[in-house]
């Protein structure tokens, strides 16, 4: 999701988020942010992100991990550019969770 995309969706469905370009220290910044009510269920019903780093440890291989197991958040924004190193959280058509 693009800092454009929630700019464009603004509303009042709040949403826990990390900031995939702001990384400092250990962790994500974490944000809050406010939506409509189409991008609130769009990201809640996709909870899924694909880790491109091999951290090296069991907990942080790359691969497809939830969201919310992770960071603890709704969704991941990228509010700047996008980097192949970013955790990537995926939208289907088909949503994964009702």
């Amino acid at each position: 999701m693009t800092l454009k995309e929630v700019l464009q969706n603004k509303g009042e469905f709040t949403l826990k988020i990390i900031d995939a370009n702001a990384f400092h220290g250990k962790s994500y910044k974490r944000r809050t942010i406010a939506v409509n009510e189409q991008l609130y269920n769009r990201i809640i019903k996709n909870n899924l992100f694909i880790r491109t780093d091999d951290t090296g440890s069991p907990h942080g291989r790359a691969g497809l991990y939830e969201i919310r197991e992770v960071f603890n958040v709704d969704g991941i924004l990228v509010t700047k550019a996008k980097y192949r190193t970013h955790p990537i959280q995926l939208f289907l058509n088909l949503a994964l969770r009702e």
